[in-house]
């Protein structure tokens, strides 16, 4: 069955498996879906004064959009500084964020990395971004919770079905719903998540002669 949600565009056949005994039937249905990346991940560094706080390098990267959350470590780092004859060594405090934004807002969002390195470049404030990337695509949290409620719905729904087949050849009555188990499924880290979402249930039904 093919779903409604747009973030959808491919639906992987189901799998089943079930297991009868005296009195109940157990049914193990597995629905898979493709989905649409439809975010990007970035990655950006900014370098600041060892003075500079937290709020100060936001303040200074607001118009990319990052947010606190966003922010996956902070370092000292030492170097030399750019200049002939080489001075001492300069010690600074080094931001590393992740975010996500939506993939029709990637281009204006290099854009505003753009403009606000050269920003930095030109100022006082002693910062600069030391880096940037593109680290993958991914579905947004919407289309997979999206997905998953349709796959949980579509997951039961055959596995009833094929319980009720069983139940009938086995010469037994479907009887009502005894428990349900969701499987966990492991699928890659936040720095390169999965296009894929996986609902495995085990539907455990009575059974009566």
């Amino acid at each position: 069955m093919m779903m409604k949600t747009a973030a959808l565009y491919a639906l992987i056949p189901l799998c089943l498996f079930a297991q009868e005994s005296n009195d109940r039937i157990q049914v193990t249905a597995t629905r898979t879906v493709a989905l649409k990346a439809d975010q990007a991940i970035l990655s950006l560094n900014v370098l600041a004064p060892l003075t500079a706080t937290l709020e100060g390098v936001l303040e200074a990267v607001s118009t990319v959009g990052i947010q606190e959350s966003d922010l996956g470590s902070v370092n000292q780092i030492s170097g030399l500084p750019i200049a002939i004859p080489p001075t001492a060594a300069v010690s600074r405090m080094s931001y590393s964020f992740t975010f996500k934004v939506p993939y029709g807002e990637l281009s204006a969002t290099l854009q505003k990395i753009d403009q606000t390195r050269r920003t930095l470049s030109s100022g006082d404030s002693g910062m600069e971004l030391a880096g940037q990337g593109l680290l993958g695509l991914t579905a947004s949290e919407e289309s997979r919770k999206a997905a998953r409620a349709q796959l949980t719905t579509d997951a039961m729904a055959q596995a009833r079905a094929r319980a009720d087949e069983v139940a009938k050849a086995a010469g037994v009555t479907l009887g009502r719903l005894l428990g349900v188990d969701e499987v966990p499924v492991f699928t890659a880290g936040p720095l390169a998540p999965s296009l894929t979402e996986v609902v495995t249930l085990t539907v455990r039904f009575a059974a009566a002669p």
